[in-house]
C-alpha cells in the first residue's frame, strides 16, 4: 500500500516527522518547511491509501470492491454490509507525529454523526462515528477525559459565575449539571472577554511551576489569547510512556499535544472542535454532546497491550468497538501471521526483514487480505503494527 499523507500545521516539521521518514525513508523528496502530520492507510475518502500494482496504482476502494468478500473476510462483511459493498475497510489505520496542540475535540456517537453528516456534510463528511485507539511510539502527551476533581484559578470562577449568575463549589466533584454548565459557559464566552482573562492569567501564573499552569502557558504562546487554553483546568493531563495506550469513546473530549502515535479507530474522519485550533469550530455540538463524566485518565481512558506471545502485544477494545483492534511486534527474529477470517493492514515502524513477498524495510505497509498467511524472518530491530477489526 501507498498511504496518504496529510500536511495539517500542527504536525512535525521535514525529517523531523516520522511520518515524512515513513512516506520517504530516504528523505529524497522531503520538504524541511513542510508539516507531516498524519499517515492514512485506509480507505477514507479524505485521505485513501493506493494498492501498488506493478507500476499501477489503485485507490484501495476499488481494489476492495473488487472481490470485497474474499478481501474483507466474512465477519467483516456480515457486521458491516453496506460499508463492505463500497470497498470500505473497517478501520482507518494512522501514524501521528504532534509538533504543536491539535483542537480541543471530541468525535460523535453514531447517532450524532447520522444527524450532523445530514445537516452538515461540508463538515461533517461521513455519518460514522468515531472511537480511537493511539498507542505511543514516543512519549505522548495529551488532554482526555475530565477530571475526578477540578478547581478552577479563580479568574476563570469569578467569571463563569458572572457570566452565569451562579455560585460554583470550590471544587466541582461528580456533577454533571455544574461541570457542563462552567465547561459550556466558558468556551461559549465573548471572543474579547477570553482573551483578556487569558492575558490576565498568563501574567497572573508566570513564575508558577504547577503543571496545568506550565501548559497553559505553552498553549498560550501557540494559540494567544485562545479559550482552548483553560481547558488544561478541566481535562486530565496525561503523557504516555512508549507502548502504552489510551482508548477515546464517543463524546469525550480531549487534545493531542506532542509527540508519534499509531492511532487506529472506525472509518470517520469526524471531529466536533471548540479551541486551539483555526479550523472550522462548533461549540455548541461539542458542549451539547460531552457525556461530562469525571474520572481518572487510568481508570477508563489507559489501555495497556496484553502480551499474546513473545514480542507480540494486543491493544483491544471491548466488543462493542467491533472495526479495530491492533497488534504490535517487537524485539522478535521472526514472526507468522496466521490466517484469520478479517482483512489487516500491517505497516514497519523500524527495522527490517525478509517476507515472502521480498525485504521488508521502515515505511512498508502492505494489505493482508482476509484468511490469508504471511511470515517475516532474519528480522532486524523490527517494530511492525498490524490493525485487524475486532471480531
Amino acid at each position: 500500500l501507498k498511504p496518504a499523507i496529510q500536511n495539517y500545521a500542527w504536525g512535525k516539521k521535514g525529517t523531523e516527522s516520522l511520518v515524512a521518514q515513513l512516506s520517504d525513508p530516504k528523505g529524497d523528496s522531503i520538504d524541511s518547511k513542510t508539516p507531516y502530520a498524519e499517515l492514512w492507510m485506509g480507505s477514507h475518502p479524505s485521505g485513501m491509501a493506493q494498492v501498488v500494482k506493478d507500476t499501477k496504482h489503485i485507490p484501495i476502494i476499488d481494489f476492495i470492491q473488487s472481490d470485497y468478500e474474499k478481501i474483507l473476510g466474512k465477519k467483516v462483511v456480515e457486521r458491516l454490509p453496506e460499508s463492505s459493498k463500497k470497498g470500505n475497510l473497517p478501520f482507518l489505520f494512522k501514524v501521528l507525529s504532534v509538533n504543536q496542540a491539535l483542537s480541543i475535540q471530541a468525535h460523535p456517537d453514531k447517532k450524532l454523526a447520522e444527524q450532523l453528516h445530514a445537516k452538515d456534510p461540508k463538515h461533517y463528511q461521513d455519518d460514522n462515528h468515531k472511537p480511537e485507539l493511539a498507542i505511543a511510539l514516543t512519549p505522548f502527551e495529551a488532554l482526555c477525559g475530565f477530571r475526578s476533581s477540578i478547581v478552577l484559578p479563580k479568574l476563570l470562577k469569578d467569571a463563569i459565575e458572572k457570566e452565569a449568575s451562579i455560585n460554583l463549589p470550590d471544587k466541582i466533584i461528580k456533577d454533571k449539571e455544574v461541570l457542563k454548565k462552567s465547561f459550556s459557559i466558558v468556551m461559549k464566552m465573548d471572543d474579547s472577554l477570553v482573551s483578556s482573562l487569558v492575558k490576565q492569567h498568563a501574567s497572573d501564573i508566570a513564575n508558577s511551576q504547577e503543571e496545568a499552569d506550565r501548559l497553559f502557558l505553552r498553549l498560550n504562546g501557540v494559540y494567544p489569547g485562545d479559550v482552548g487554553c483553560f481547558a488544561v483546568y478541566f481535562l486530565n493531563i496525561v503523557t504516555l510512556k512508549v507502548g502504552e495506550a489510551l482508548l477515546l469513546t464517543p463524546n469525550e473530549p480531549h487534545a493531542y499535544l506532542d509527540g508519534n502515535c499509531v492511532e487506529c479507530m472506525a472509518c470517520s474522519n469526524n471531529v466536533v472542535r471548540a479551541g486551539l485550533t483555526p479550523k472550522f469550530k462548533d461549540v455548541d455540538t461539542l458542549c451539547s454532546c460531552l457525556t461530562y463524566s469525571q474520572t481518572s485518565f487510568e481508570d477508563t481512558m489507559f489501555l495497556k497491550g496484553q502480551n499474546v506471545e513473545n514480542g507480540v502485544s494486543l491493544y483491544q477494545p471491548p466488543s462493542s468497538i467491533p472495526e479495530f483492534k491492533v497488534f504490535r511486534v517487537s524485539g522478535v527474529s521472526s514472526y507468522s501471521w496466521k490466517p484469520i477470517d478479517t482483512v489487516a493492514v500491517a505497516l514497519v515502524i523500524d527495522g527490517n526483514g525478509s517476507s515472502e513477498s521480498g525485504d521488508l524495510t521502515k515505511g512498508d505497509c502492505f494489505l493482508i487480505p482476509a484468511n490469508t498467511s504471511f511470515s517475516i524472518s532474519n528480522a532486524s530491530s523490527l517494530c511492525l503494527f498490524i490493525a485487524t477489526a475486532n471480531m
